[in-house]
């Protein structure tokens, strides 16, 4: 469900004592409730390698990380991007460098 921007990921928390990662989990979730700049901080912030927000993320928005990358020439965003069908001389011609082409 995760994937289909049911959710949005503000923490992650890894550990075998499942009692103390139940504990972080509800002080987190009482944290964001209460502090709506903390909530917003956790919604702006990046969740996945290609630098997607957590508002993005649940919206199921790859695009806008996309393009940001592609913009800065992140080789992550440049191969997202021809995965989902973009052709390399397209973003090439639409001004995008290609950043695993060697110069």
């Amino acid at each position: 469900m995760c994937d289909y921007g049911c959710i949005a990921p503000l923490g992650a928390w890894t550990g075998n004592n499942y009692k103390k990662l139940l504990q972080t989990a509800k002080q987190e979730s009482r944290k964001i409730q209460e502090d709506e700049d903390y909530y917003e901080e956790k919604m702006n912030s990046p969740v996945n390698e290609i630098g997607s927000t957590a508002r993005e993320f649940q919206r199921g928005d790859l695009n806008s990380a996309v393009v940001r990358g592609l913009l800065s020439g992140d080789k992550k965003c440049w191969l997202m991007a021809r995965i989902q069908g973009c052709k390399a001389e397209d973003l090439e011609n639409a001004g995008f460098r290609n950043p695993l082409k060697k110069r």
